[in-house]
């Protein structure tokens, strides 16, 4: 009788312990912030860097198989670049000579990624608000350190996107263009 309910006392205590971890660990999953399940998301950019002011359309298309990729055009149709995760790393499949250098492809190709999976680098710190939303990551990193803010959100995904590399006096920002989704790219 005793060493039943010993037993009895272990596998509760095991199923107890089992259920506290399980719950645990989905308190810390990170939410998808870029919702490209419909198609791709198209998003108005305005890139400040220094004294220099750029804008266009930025189209982010995550819903295939192979990777995830990024298109930013201007608003008079022009490609700026065209960039494709691949594995760990990036492929081109277009860039204008102007920004056609390896850190700066880099920068753009990890913010992004990280928009697209924002649990894609390991060194990230979340910041969520009462609710449990994401409200803002930071990406340590020497000159490459990474803030991005989300705001304005509309059934459960921000509307606009604030990417801001102190160091490098660059920021980002992104709003989502509303009725923008088309068939992936």
């Amino acid at each position: 009788m005793m060493r039943n309910l010993t037993s009895i006392s272990l596998v509760v205590l095991v199923l107890l312990t089992s259920c506290s971890t399980v719950r645990h660990e989905k308190n810390n999953v990170i939410p998808v912030v870029i919702d490209t399940f419909g198609g791709v998301k198209l998003y108005d950019l305005n890139l400040s860097y220094k004294d220099v002011d750029f804008s266009g359309i930025l189209l982010l298309d995550g819903g295939n198989d192979i990777g995830d990729r990024f298109v930013l055009t201007s608003h008079f149709g022009m490609t700026v670049f065209d960039i494709e995760t691949e594995g760990n790393g990036y492929k081109v499949h277009y860039v204008i000579p102007a920004i056609n250098h390896r850190k700066v492809l880099y920068l753009l190709w990890s913010d992004f990624s990280i928009l697209m999976k924002p649990d894609y680098f390991k060194n990230i710190k979340y910041s969520f608000d009462e609710g449990g939303k994401l409200v803002s990551l930071t990406r340590s990193g020497s000159i490459t350190k990474t803030e991005i803010y989300f705001k304005d959100f509309l059934s459960g995904y921000p509307q606009e996107i604030e990417i801001n590399h102190p160091y490098l006096h660059l920021n980002i920002t992104l709003n989502k263009i509303k009725d923008g989704s088309t068939e992936s790219l």
